[in-house]
């Protein structure tokens, strides 16, 4: 039997891709660890998955700060269109570009 590292299923030793998710399986038979006249040294462990990086992590902050910084204008632009008061929304857009620039979204 071969365990499916992505999701646990066990599989046929002669399939080569997982019955349940159809990930490709990795045998531990023929691994190039194995020992003198090819004895096993036991299944494959499951795959450990990394933390999120911190380059990763603040660019996922930057595109969220980005979404904010454009709902704040869509409020802004939805305010100027219900009240015809259109003077309000080139400051608004002026002061978020501003910040945003100087942020380096």
């Amino acid at each position: 039997m071969i365990i499916c590292t992505r999701c646990g299923a066990a599989n046929e030793d002669d399939e080569l891709l997982c019955q349940e998710c159809g990930r490709k399986l990795q045998s531990g038979l023929h691994t190039p660890g194995a020992g003198k006249n090819g004895e096993n040294r036991g299944p494959l462990s499951p795959m450990r998955v990394q933390p999120v990086s911190a380059m990763l992590r603040r660019l996922l902050l930057k595109g969220a700060e980005a979404w904010v910084y454009a709902l704040i204008l869509a409020a802004a632009g939805l305010f100027a269109a219900v009240t015809g008061e259109w003077r309000a929304l080139a400051p608004a857009v002026a002061l978020i570009g501003l910040v945003a620039w100087t942020r380096k979204v």
